[in-house]
């Protein structure tokens, strides 16, 4: 009767353990990916674009997010440009408002340092946009880059381009006061 009254004890609390502590505190993981999925499902929309990857750099917190895009059709660079920097504020904006991603964060409020967008383009059906157009345009941490493809090896860039987050800024705001939207 004692080894019976044990057991029942014993499964008793494990069922209990269980119901008390099944509440999951968050994956850091998880969370950056339910975030990078909707940012991208909701840029995906307004821009006709199509998410193709993502990346997190984490150790115990977030340190980095990005969202990778193909994009169907000849970009002139100052679009590019403009349009990388819209992603980036949509991106920090859903970022630093979501209070279930704040914890995992290693730095709050999230920065341009923290983020990044990536512009792989193409014609429809995947054809190559050949030199003198970009077909990849990229903002990260070091700053903004665009590259071109070289019309003789579809395998290098002709041309890179690299500009510093303040010197793209101060060309996205020139670009912007030319063409009101």
């Amino acid at each position: 009767m004692k080894a019976i009254l044990t057991i029942l004890i014993f499964f008793g609390l494990l069922l209990f353990s269980n119901i008390a502590f099944s509440h999951k505190i968050s994956d850091p993981n998880q969370v950056a990916m339910k975030m990078i999925d909707e940012t991208a499902s909701f840029l995906g929309s307004k821009y006709d674009i199509i998410s193709c990857g993502n990346g997190i750099d984490m150790d115990e917190q977030i340190e980095y997010l990005q969202i990778s895009f193909h994009i169907f059709r000849k970009l002139p660079i100052d679009e590019a440009r403009a349009m990388l920097f819209d992603c980036i504020d949509t991106f920090l904006e859903k970022i630093n408002s979501d209070e279930s991603i704040k914890p995992h964060l290693q730095d709050h409020p999230f920065t341009l340092k923290n983020v990044g967008i990536v512009f792989y383009i193409s014609e429809k059906e995947y054809k190559d946009v050949l030199h003198p157009n970009i077909c990849v345009a990229r903002c990260s941490t070091s700053g903004v880059f665009f590259c071109t493809q070289d019309p003789e090896n579809s395998y290098r860039y002709k041309d890179r381009i690299k500009e510093t987050h303040e010197e793209a800024l101060a060309l996205v705001k020139k670009y912007r006061a030319e063409h009101p939207q």
